[in-house]
């Protein structure tokens, strides 16, 4: 049985990395990266003209993993078929890097657009 809610949970940056009493509490230990990746994070993606600013894991949707963030879940199902003796690849995430567009080419004008956007839609919002 595949733990993702376990990985998920090791990956989460908001709850134990900025509140290391809540990472002691709760015994965390962060989920170790492949080095390709490992600069990527599972706080909402933002990006500007100079590139990625924060995220990675997760689309802009902030629901739906990038490639990189399937990549880890794969991987790991692929652990897991190996402890049971199965025969596997591990995924090269040096290229899994490269074919992740969001990560690779992240959209310059995100940064710009989501501060522009942020006023509206919480006035729009906030009515009752």
């Amino acid at each position: 049985m595949l733990d993702l809610c376990g990985i998920l949970d090791r990956l989460a940056y908001r709850r134990y990395v900025t509140d290391p009493a809540a990472a002691e509490r709760n015994n965390w230990q962060p989920y170790p990266l492949p080095k390709p990746i490992a600069d990527l994070d599972t706080r909402f993606f933002l990006a500007d003209h100079s590139g990625r600013i924060q995220g990675g894991l997760f689309g802009l949707d902030a629901v739906h993993p990038t490639t990189s963030g399937y990549g880890v879940i794969a991987q790991a199902v692929l652990d897991l078929l190996s402890a049971d003796g199965v025969a596997s690849t591990p995924i090269d995430f040096a290229t899994v890097r490269q074919q992740d567009t969001l990560n690779s080419q992240p959209p310059p004008l995100l940064k710009t657009m989501l501060s522009l956007l942020t006023p509206f839609l919480t006035r729009f919002l906030s009515r009752p």
